[in-house]
């Protein structure tokens, strides 16, 4: 603590490193003190230290001065500090994620869909609803392990949203979820504008190789060009696109009504 408040260069900087390395409480106040230094190398440490103590309460500081601006480091190791910090007890970031507003808010939610578990579930519902993008996106990121009764719906509605980057987590979520009733969401998804979008939801779908029939000719009876064109690609690149081919003109099999 003595080196942190006196040292100079890069001997403070590594007994930073090495009082965050500690996890001792007695290390906040004296590495908060320095998210405010002059030199963006010590700030970096700070953060960086913090985050290694893996406790809340080291979050506190950095969130505090992310919220008036006063936090002039680059968001990637905010990020990371962060979710070292709340990884263990991610239900402690909430009271901060409820009061955030705008950057940090953005930030925030980042970094609850990266360490989110299925008892955020309603907080992050609430973040699904968001005027923010970002937030959208990151909610629907978290949804991905929530309880499927609250994430198949709030997924639906996000698969839908107006923002691109928005709809890609959301199928990327029902992805993740490989439950039979993500398929219809799936197959509006494949159909999406957005052709990463398109591709994901299309990756996903080639999953459920008990149904892919059946999903490829909804696909087909859509008359959408672009859908048929990523789900034939999803198969081929997944390796099923011959068994799909042999199986419906296996009479045996297959009815041949299908595509």
């Amino acid at each position: 603590i003595e080196t942190v408040n006196g040292g100079r260069c890069w001997k403070r900087r590594r007994a930073m490193l090495a009082l965050g390395a500690m996890r001792v409480p007695e290390g906040v106040t004296p590495l908060s003190e320095l998210l405010d230094d002059w030199q963006l190398d010590t700030r970096m440490a700070a953060v960086q230290s913090l985050g290694r103590m893996g406790l809340p309460e080291a979050a506190a500081p950095i969130i505090e001065m992310h919220m008036v601006g006063g936090l002039k480091v680059p968001p990637s190791p905010v990020e990371n500090a962060l979710a070292c910090c709340f990884v263990n007890r991610p239900e402690a970031l909430l009271p901060y994620l409820r009061r955030s507003h705008g950057e940090s808010r953005e930030l925030l939610a980042r970094v609850a869909g990266e360490i989110a578990t299925p008892a955020m579930a309603d907080e992050m519902i609430v973040l699904a609803a968001d005027p923010q993008p970002e937030v959208r996106a990151s909610a629907a990121k978290a949804l991905a392990f929530a309880p499927l009764p609250l994430a198949i719906p709030a997924l639906g509605d996000l698969a839908r949203d107006e923002v691109w980057f928005v709809r890609l987590r959301a199928a990327t979520a029902l992805s993740q979820l490989f439950h039979p009733r993500t398929i219809p969401l799936l197959l509006e998804a494949v159909r999406d504008s957005n052709r990463l979008v398109r591709i994901r939801a299309a990756t996903a779908l080639a999953k459920f190789e008990r149904e892919t029939v059946e999903i490829l000719q909804s696909v087909v009876d859509s008359h959408d060009r672009y859908a048929l064109h990523a789900m034939i690609s999803a198969l081929e690149l997944g390796g099923g696109f011959q068994k799909v081919m042999a199986e419906l003109a296996d009479p045996l099999l297959h009815d041949g009504t299908a595509a």
